[in-house]
């Protein structure tokens, strides 16, 4: 197979099938390759030149529009001219993938959303793939935000709990100051009124009877 992506030729394949009705599983069983290969295709990976026959011999489709996009995908059926861009038909593929989907609004029923979810897992179909792969991005994501919030909460208190002990800190060392303040006070105090045996003015003197 090609490796080079040929996205017009990719959503001629998704339209044929489209057009008939049928599941990528389907197809794929039917012209005998796996389900991967066969998105490929759908994705835009070029089909080799036994399967571009084997997918023309099961649509019987025109082979100058499959390969070119000129003419109709059907001659017997010139009415029919598909555009080049299929909206809405091409599927998304595991290798590259889940399509992000913009929500509608936000408000929904839990119930009816995982009902939804559950049909379309178990269809077997690449929007199933699509679905659990985004299941998984935004369970990461959503994972992702708790985590974060965990962390700003205990960012907050860790910052919370440091104020807190500087206060504290600030506080003790206020404390400290005062009764540092107010023990000076009283040595202050003390020798101002103090007052030798003599009668003296409040200087120490020598008592010894040394000369």
């Amino acid at each position: 197979m090609k490796k080079d992506k040929d996205k017009d030729l990719g959503d001629r394949i998704s339209w044929l099938r489209a057009d008939r009705g049928l599941k990528q599983t389907e197809v794929a069983h039917d012209i005998g390759v796996a389900i991967g290969t066969y998105q490929l295709f759908e994705y835009g990976n070029h089909p080799s030149r036994k399967n571009i026959e084997r997918i023309i011999d099961f649509y019987q489709c025109s082979r100058s529009w499959l390969l070119t996009g000129e003419g109709v995908p059907y001659p017997e059926r010139p009415e029919e001219r598909p555009e080049t861009s299929f909206t809405g038909i091409r599927q998304p593929t595991v290798p590259y993938g889940p399509a992000v989907i913009e929500p509608q609004g936000t408000s929904f029923r839990i119930t009816d959303a995982m009902t939804m979810c559950a049909r379309v897992l178990e269809s077997g179909t690449s929007y199933a793939t699509a679905l659990y792969l985004n299941i998984q991005h935004f369970d990461r994501a959503v994972s992702a935000e708790e985590r974060l919030g965990q962390l700003e909460a205990q960012q907050v208190a860790f910052e919370r709990a440091t104020q807190v002990r500087f206060r504290d800190m600030e506080e003790k060392i206020d404390a400290l100051i005062n009764q540092n303040k107010a023990k000076q006070a009283e040595i202050n105090r003390l020798k101002a009124t103090y007052e030798d045996p003599d009668g003296g003015s409040g200087s120490l003197t020598n008592t010894s009877g040394n000369e």
